[in-house]
Order: structure tokens, then sequence, then C-alpha cells
């Protein structure tokens, strides 16, 4: 089984971006792959500058989730 990952990750409300995401996401999974979609709005992440150790704790997705 094939599985794919979207990011979406503009901050617009309505975005073209996720639009576009949503709908490749329903013509991919009619096609039986499966797709999961993360939504970097809903995800607590940290803000970098490139100084110091901005990498300590990242936020990345846990393996299980992908």
């Amino acid at each position: 089984m094939v599985k794919i990952v979207g990011i979406g990750g503009s901050l617009r409300p309505d975005s073209y971006s996720q639009k576009a995401l949503a709908i490749a996401t329903q013509r991919i999974e009619t096609c039986g792959a499966t797709v999961e979609i993360l939504d970097l709005r809903t995800m607590t992440l940290p803000f970098g500058d490139g100084g110091g150790d901005s990498r300590a704790n990242c936020g990345r997705p846990s393996r299980e989730s992908l």
C-alpha cells in the first residue's frame, strides 16, 4: 500500500494551497493510496531565528504518526 504525506504550511485561513492539497488528496485516495495531511497551523512549532540551539526541541511529528 502506498502512503503519502501532504504538508500544508499556509497560515492564511482560506489558503489556495490548502484547497489544492485537499483536491489532490481526494484524487490520490480514489487511486487507492492512503493520504495523511500534516497541517502546520495545528502544530506547536518553535520560532527559530538561526542562532543558538533552535533545533533542540523542534516539534517534529513522531514516526508513529507518519
